[in-house]
């Protein structure tokens, strides 16, 4: 394990830790119920710049920083605007398909959230 390793691990382990502590995780939430999209935006720049820091240093054995870096975490995180806007949209679709009888479990969180991100998935994968 390279001490690149156990940096890119430490900052998982922070991102967790964020959502673990109680406090730390009702400020972050607060935040993100009143700016959702400043919220979708940071944690999608952020996190999917790791995933693909990960993904480079499975395929080469090494991490590194493209050129383009922060070209690349501004180009996640409008994905993380959309993927916020476009996830209110299917989980109300769903829950409404739940309300009128379409989908069973109504009232069912898990039931929703598997509705709502299956949804999602089948059809935007489809474009």
């Amino acid at each position: 394990m390279k001490k690149e390793d156990i940096a890119w691990g430490t900052i998982l382990l922070l991102c967790i830790l964020i959502f673990v502590v109680p406090t730390s995780r009702e400020i972050v939430l607060d935040a993100s119920d009143k700016h959702p999209y400043i919220a979708g935006f940071i944690k999608f720049a952020i996190l999917a710049m790791m995933g693909e820091l990960l993904g480079k240093r499975i395929v080469t054995g090494r991490y590194s920083f493209p050129p383009s870096f922060i070209f690349r975490m501004v180009v996640w995180g409008i994905i993380g605007l959309m993927v916020t806007l476009v996830f209110q949209v299917y989980m109300g679709g769903a829950a409404t398909a739940q309300e009128v009888g379409i989908l069973p479990f109504l009232g069912s969180n898990i039931a929703l959230a598997i509705f709502g991100s299956s949804i999602m998935n089948l059809t935007l994968h489809q474009l």
